[in-house]
């Protein structure tokens, strides 16, 4: 007896035979591509060729082994080596084809992305097709499946509005099926047999999910539970390397990654961590000159020094996409907030080279935390620079259009009335770290004066001054918070000073909490108080994430590579 499945191939492959040309099918599952490979790359598979592209090539999507449930063995995904987000993924063909299918993952948190493809024939658009995925059980991301019919073309794009994509198992059909009228019906159901059978016969076995490993390196937690549950983070391991650089500076305060499309032209890296010192050599506050440059070594060497009087780096720290470094700082001339001065807002190029300043009185005094919105494209671009000035309980948002000759900006007061005030040990305390969320267009403040999260609304576009809303309000977890950053799953993770409210049975945390406020877990960097300073997160694409924090009592910063649960 002839098995079943073999029965109903034999069926549906009798009345494709009434077709004038049969619909060929080609499959392209990256299975044979060598992990690593990146974009621009062409398979071949059957006689029919995909080139494969982006916009951030060289290196805009990579093959990598599967993280997923029904993409399976090597799949094809942003960010690649480039580094970039929020990429589209060309592919053009070597012949014309009538029709396509394939398997995509999209890196969502919370609701799901729509994965977008828009056919071409010879450059011109002739359809575009739409799916939404759904989180397998037992798996983290959205996956689904994508198809495309009903017109004749050579190329397509695919795009999303989410962070990035993955996509496998792309088949395209090689010819144009023409029935015979008088075979319409019993076609389409041999047709819908067969492409039964098709998918099930080209399906490959699924591989462990504890091979997203190999996508990252080393990763120092990481989880299978569904998304829909909500996890800390904690416990990380603590690798960790020393922030005192050759002329002594102690007391580390603000922490940032450079970004991913940075320009590989100067000292600075992609991916490399810096860190400003506040104190000097004698440990006197508001006397510290220099920053120092983490590399993905772990390497440490100085980045910049600035004047002896223009000291006191502060967290408020970034980097613009094309390299441009800006630091705050608040400089003092005895250590003490009797003599705490405005400071001011310094820039410097990727090779640490001083270029300049720029703020006034009004919109710089004190700067003490900053956080950026940059849409550069490594090269110019424009950005949004916030920045949280201490001695007068105000936030600032400088709009920066910026080219490889220059830097202007404009400035407006996007906050105003938060608590400040002068602090014999933590020296000011007051509206300190900030983190934006480009997703709801969020700024988040961290006060130390009033141990509170506030979070400022239409952060980008307010054309005056907005009213903080409060947060979270947390006297148990909450002790002088004085920086704040995002994880890929847009949790908070907030640094305790210790500044304020000290509780020496919680010395030094990291607190998470959801964007709603939900407290989750925390975790001390020090057995003492007052450790936790400058944190920031780095996000590596699918959940991976690296995060670095400030033990200020050890003059060290701690780095892990994480995956969000």
């Amino acid at each position: 007896m002839i098995p079943t499945p073999l029965k109903l191939l034999t069926f549906a492959m009798a009345f494709a035979g009434m077709c004038t040309a049969a619909n060929a099918s080609t499959i392209f599952n990256f299975d044979n591509d060598n992990l690593g490979t990146s974009t621009t790359f062409t398979d071949t598979v059957g006689g029919v060729s995909a080139t494969f592209s982006s916009s951030a090539d060289p290196g805009g999507f990579v093959v990598f082994p599967t993280i997923f449930n029904t993409l399976t063995g090597n799949v094809l995904g942003d960010p690649g080596p480039a580094g970039q987000d929020g990429l589209a993924l060309d592919v053009g063909f070597s012949q014309t084809v009538y029709g396509l299918t394939l398997d995509f993952a999209t890196a969502d948190f919370g609701a799901a992305s729509p994965l977008t493809l828009t056919a071409f024939e010879n450059g011109n658009p002739v359809g575009t097709a739409s799916s939404t995925g759904s989180v397998p059980n037992g798996f983290t991301f959205p996956e689904g499946e994508l198809d495309f019919a009903g017109a004749a073309f050579n190329s397509i794009v695919l795009s999303t509005p989410g962070t990035d994509f993955a996509v496998d198992n792309i088949a395209v059909s090689e010819t144009a099926a023409t029935p015979e009228p008088s075979s319409l019906l019993l076609l389409g159901t041999g047709l819908l047999l067969l492409a039964f059978l098709f998918r099930r016969a080209h399906a490959k076995r699924p591989l462990l999910v504890a091979g997203a490993a190999a996508l990252v390196g080393i990763v120092s937690a990481a989880s299978s539970a569904s998304a829909q549950v909500t996890q800390s983070i904690f416990p990380l391991l603590p690798p960790s390397v020393s922030t005192v650089p050759t002329n002594g500076d102690v007391n580390p305060y603000g922490v940032a990654f450079a970004p991913s499309n940075l320009p590989k032209t100067g000292i600075l890296q992609p991916g490399d961590i810096l860190v400003s010192n506040f104190n000097n050599n004698q440990n006197l506050q508001g006397t510290g000159t220099t920053i120092i440059r983490v590399n993905k070594a772990g390497n440490v060497s100085t980045f910049f020094t600035s004047p002896q009087n223009q000291g006191g780096l502060s967290a408020a720290l970034g980097v613009l996409s094309d390299g441009i470094v800006l630091v705050g700082n608040l400089p003092t001339l005895d250590g003490t907030s009797a003599t705490a001065q405005a400071g001011r807002l310094a820039v410097m190029n990727s090779n640490g080279q001083f270029l300049g300043t720029f703020g006034t009185l009004a919109t710089v005094d004190g700067p003490w935390g900053m956080a950026i919105h940059d849409v550069g494209n490594g090269v110019s671009g424009t950005a949004q620079v916030f920045v949280s000035n201490v001695l007068n309980g105000t936030i600032s948002r400088f709009n920066l259009s910026y080219n490889a000759g220059a830097i202007t900006a404009s400035v407006i007061t996007l906050a105003d009335g938060f608590n400040h005030r002068g602090d014999p040990a933590a020296l000011e305390l007051g509206p300190s770290g900030l983190a934006y969320s480009a997703s709801n267009d969020t700024l988040y403040v961290a006060s130390s004066a009033d141990n509170a999260i506030y979070k400022i609304t239409n952060a980008t576009k307010a054309s005056s001054t907005e009213t903080a809303t409060l947060l979270i309000q947390d006297g148990v977890h909450l002790h002088g918070p004085l920086d704040i950053t995002i994880l890929p799953d847009g949790n908070l993770v907030v640094a305790n000073s210790d500044g304020s409210n000290v509780d020496p049975n919680q010395p030094s945390e990291l607190v998470e909490y959801t964007p709603e406020g939900q407290f989750l877990a925390q975790q001390s960097v020090d057995p003492n108080n007052g450790g936790a300073f400058g944190v920031a997160a780095y996000n590596i694409g699918w959940g991976t994430f690296r995060l670095a924090a400030v033990d200020d009592n050890a003059n060290a910063l701690n780095i892990w590579t994480a995956v969000a649960p």
